[in-house]
Order: structure tokens, then sequence, then C-alpha cells
């Protein structure tokens, strides 16, 4: 009888374990922008860590020994994708040993399974620094990218979990459709920033510009990692005198003193803003990313 009663508690287990015991996926991504979007779909069926806070430069971020550590533990690894990590997190992914993750496996999803790359260039020429052969990487400030990130993001949990697949799709469905509420909102208020001409210190509102009519009039650098020329703040000066310019957007990681200049010598305002969730501490979501950036630029047309 004593057999008998152990071993129906041992089926009740397996029983219940999908329904709050069992153990939690463990997913790594690399921004926290991701990191917000699978906490939204997997809810307390995932633990979720993100490499990097949002303060940091997605082409040059600083290596910790903890993030070998956190691979090596990974079930899942959900990165930016279009090469956005190409400078550290390919070789911290091999270094890692964690076969679950490499590139091609099931663990290793790219939230930029459905987005269509904006800037691909047509040539790649290495005497202008590191060009983005896939495109602008910098979808994660489209606010219609939004879903197709988090769709990408379930199907991943789902291939890696399929016992609580259904549970994924429903959180993503109520996700979804939070979004679409939102983007009615987003739209409305972005009408404000329509042909809004900016500087920037690198090309990364390339389709947060596109998707609400902005005007990008040049950027600081010179490419991805080459820092400006006397003769190019000259020219990009001249560019914005000629074509109009209202406001010098620097990137949050980026120094201030040459944006600073550039805005000072143009008369126009400079403005700070988040690129990442965590960039800035009001920012603890994606949709209050986006929030956050429409507010910041629709405040220079109010001045």
């Amino acid at each position: 009888m004593k057999w008998k009663t152990i071993i129906l508690g041992l089926s009740l287990l397996l029983l219940l374990a999908p329904f709050g015991w069992a153990k939690k996926l463990f997913v790594v991504t690399s921004v926290p922008d991701l990191a917000d979007i699978a906490r939204q779909i997997g809810k307390e069926r995932v633990e979720v860590v993100s490499l990097t806070t949002g303060v940091e430069n997605l082409h040059h971020v600083p290596l910790k020994p903890s993030f070998l550590v956190t691979l090596r533990k990974a079930d899942v690894l959900i990165v930016l994708g279009l090469e956005a990590e190409h400078a550290w997190l390919p070789a911290l992914i091999e270094a890692s040993r964690n076969k679950k993750i490499r590139y091609g496996a099931p663990g290793y999803v790219d939230a930029s399974k459905y987005i269509i790359p904006i800037e691909i260039p047509e040539a790649i020429d290495p005497a202008l620094g590191h060009v983005h052969p896939k495109g602008n990487p910098h979808y994660n400030l489209d606010p219609k990218a939004g879903p197709k990130m988090a769709k990408a993001i379930a199907e991943g949990l789902s291939l890696n979990d399929p016992t609580n697949a259904a549970y994924y799709q429903a959180n993503l469905s109520a996700y979804l459709e939070f979004l679409r509420e939102k983007w009615h909102e987003w739209k409305e208020k972005g009408e404000k920033l329509r042909g809004l001409r900016f500087i920037s210190y690198h090309k990364t509102f390339g389709y947060f510009a596109r998707r609400f009519g902005m005007i990008e009039v040049g950027t600081i650098q010179l490419a991805t990692g080459v820092e400006p020329t006397p003769t190019h703040l000259k020219e990009l000066l001249e560019k914005a005198r000629r074509n109009g310019c209202e406001v010098v957007i620097r990137e949050v990681y980026y120094p201030e003193k040459t944006p600073r200049r550039v805005a000072r010598a143009l008369g126009v305002p400079l403005v700070s803003l988040p690129v990442m969730v965590g960039g800035v501490p009001e920012v603890k979501t994606w949709p209050e990313l986006i929030d956050y950036l429409i507010e910041g630029l629709s405040e220079i047309r109010d001045e």
C-alpha cells in the first residue's frame, strides 16, 4: 500500500509539472528590449536575463566574465540579429561551449526573422569602418517592429518548450493586441514629428525616422566606429545650413562634446535619447522606449 501511495504521488508530480512545478526555461537576450518582450510572452514560465543593460554601445560592449557563466546556463539565446552583436557575441557563444545556443541550433533565436532591413549597402569598403552588410540593425526603434520581434520570440520559446507552446501563443496574442492599441496612440502623437530634420551621432534612427516621416540630414560619425574628421564636420554643418536642421540627437552612450558643438554652431537644441530599454532609468519596457522617443522629440516642435 505504501509503494502504491508513493507511485501515485510521483505520477501527480509529473502531471502537475507543466502547470507550475516544471523547470523554468532559462532565456538570455543580447539586449534588454528583447528581454522585456520575452517576459511578456513567457511570463512565469521563463527566467530572462539580458547581457546588456541599455546604456552600452551595442557595437562595442565591454565583456564581463559573468557573460560566459550566463551563456553556459542558457536554454535559449535571443539576439537582435542583422550582425548588431557581431563584435562581441559570436566569440562568447563559441567560448560558452553551449551547443543549445549555437547559430542554427533551436536555442538560437533571431528576433530579426520577420524584419525587412533598410540601408543594405551595395558594396562593402573596409576603409569606411564596419558597414552592416545585412542592413541597419537598429530596427528595435521602429514602433511597428514590436509585433515582429514578439512573433519571432514566441516561436522560439515554443520550439524550445513545446509543452507550453499554447501558453506562449496565448500571451503573444494578448501582447499583440496591446501593441495594436499603442500603435494608434503612437501614430497620432508621431504626426508632430513629420518633416523634422535632424542630425544624429550614429545611423541609429533610420527605422524610427521613416515610420514618422522625419528627415535625416546626416550623422556625426563617418561610419560605425569611425569618428568625425574636421573636414566631415565642416561639410555636415554646411549641408545642415543649406537644407535645414531642427535638432541634434546624441545617443546616450556617445560623448557629448562634439554633438553639443554641432548644435551650438547650428543654433538648434541638443537632445540625448536612449536607443534601448534601460538607456535611461524611466524606460523599463520596450513600449516605454517608444513613448520616450516620441515625447522627447515632440518637445522640440513645442519650443
